[in-house]
């Protein structure tokens, strides 16, 4: 999944503001407009993203007077020690660029960016310093490496790769037919709230993904089953106090969500609170009687196969599952629903699998072999994170060895019917529940900078 993967990267460094381009671009609306920066994104690109980077800097503190801030002192010493993007330079006032939104699309291998400047000679300056190289006119573009200059726009490639004159003046030259703004799902970019708003077309994705045309065509079968028409996806990121919240909807061809087309079931909070032990991670997922009826029907008319004994094994499923990790991932304590019949094939299928089985009522009280699991999640104290989900994942953890100093809580990872499509929502909880989680996140970055760890 090269070119996914690229893509997704390349937002998550946006976000820690480590690349040059974006951390040195702003909005200075609430509800941000990046129509002229989208009029120059190819119709079939294969993802975009709009970014707000002065909402992120706002939330991290920093103090805008019209187009210009002053940053915090953690802002100040993220860059301090910087060799290799533009922040330190911008955080100074000193970049070129224009306080504007800023636009990352991919489009085949590529993976792009692009910002309006306010002073090019000082961009290029500024740039050519950086890369220890200068600037070559070509076909009407100024490139240097990885970054081009036309007019009052600078463009760069993320995925590192030198960019050509003749990839800018393409982007540059775009019909209203052919920019993305005449793709309906994608359109809707032009004006957006969120810090970072995002579309990508499914089946874009998947061409591009890596994947062999069969994992491509199962892949896809299995969205058809699960939703109708599923088209393209729409994602935000948004900075909250103590949290940083990201939200996607698997969106129809006609633009609206698209439509669960199997039986759901939410999980019960209480269910998950009934769980005793803590672990590092805790998971969990409702499955109804109606669902179990659907999936076997569906097995059965494809005939005797693996598939339909364990089906068969699933039979008396009804209700929530849930279970808790510890950090080896062998460790595990749960608790499953039934219907309160016929569940030995169930309970043999468990101690197949290395599970003790207790039964208690309709429950089944399920842990390891090799004991119960231990660590900072208390189900208890975390059940509430799943309400009206019909998956979900909870897990404790820091999120990456590069900002280390940011002590991450918790991740949770909820799957929601939501207007009778699916919403996926991820929560990264750090820092004090009080302050903006990019302040913390620019103090992190401070810290590790300061001591090197």
């Amino acid at each position: 999944m090269k070119n996914l993967t690229q893509f997704t990267l390349c937002l998550a460094t946006l976000l820690l503001v480590l690349f040059p381009i974006v951390g040195l671009s702003s909005c200075g609306k609430s509800e941000a407009d990046a129509g002229e920066l989208l009029a120059m994104v190819p119709s079939d690109a294969g993802a975009v993203a709009v970014i707000n980077v002065r909402s992120l800097l706002e939330k991290g503190g920093a103090k805008f007077d019209g187009n210009s801030f002053v940053p915090t002192e953690d802002m100040r010493m993220a860059g301090a020690t910087d060799s290799t993007n533009f922040f330190a330079e911008f955080i100074e006032g000193k970049s070129g660029i224009e306080p504007a939104c800023a636009v990352i699309f991919s489009e085949g291998e590529g993976v792009f960016c692009l910002a309006p400047l306010a002073d090019p000679a000082s961009f290029k300056k500024v740039a050519a310093e950086r890369l220890g190289t200068a600037f070559v006119s070509s076909e009407g573009v100024e490139v240097c490496r990885n970054f081009a200059v036309k007019g009052n726009t600078v463009w760069g490639r993320l995925d590192r790769q030198e960019i050509r004159a003749d990839e800018v003046n393409r982007f540059s030259s775009l019909s209203s037919s052919q920019s993305i703004l005449s793709v309906k799902n994608a359109s809707r970019l032009a004006e957006f709230s969120a810090d970072i708003e995002g579309w990508a077309n499914i089946a874009a994705l998947l061409n591009n993904s890596g994947m062999d045309f069969s994992s491509r065509g199962m892949t896809t079968m299995a969205l058809q089953t699960l939703l109708k028409d599923p088209s393209d996806i729409t994602f935000t990121a948004t900075s909250e106090k103590g949290r940083m919240q990201i939200e996607a909807t698997i969106i129809d061809s006609k633009g609206n969500t698209a439509s669960l087309q199997i039986p759901t079931a939410e999980i019960n909070t209480e269910t998950i609170a009934g769980i005793s032990a803590s672990g590092e991670t805790v998971i969990a997922c409702g499955v109804s009687q109606k669902l179990i009826k659907s999936l076997r029907k569906e097995v059965d008319n494809n005939g005797i196969s693996m598939l339909g004994i364990i089906m068969q094994s699933l039979g008396s499923l009804d209700g929530t599952s849930a279970a808790v990790l510890g950090r080896d991932g062998n460790s595990l304590a749960g608790v499953i629903s039934t219907t309160g019949e016929n569940t030995l094939p169930l309970t043999n299928l468990l101690n197949e699998s290395g599970l003790s089985v207790t039964v208690d009522g309709k429950l089944l009280r399920i842990i390891s072999n090799d004991g119960e699991p231990s660590g900072p999640l208390n189900p208890s104290e975390i059940a509430p994170l799943f309400k009206k989900a019909m998956f979900g994942v909870v897990a404790a953890g820091s999120l990456s060895q590069k900002t280390s100093a940011l002590k991450i809580d918790r991740t949770a990872l909820m799957f929601s019917p939501d207007n009778g499509g699916l919403k996926l929502s991820m929560d990264i909880y750090a820092g004090s529940e009080k302050v903006q989680f990019m302040a913390s996140l620019f103090e992190a970055l401070a810290i590790t900078n300061k001591t090197g760890k």
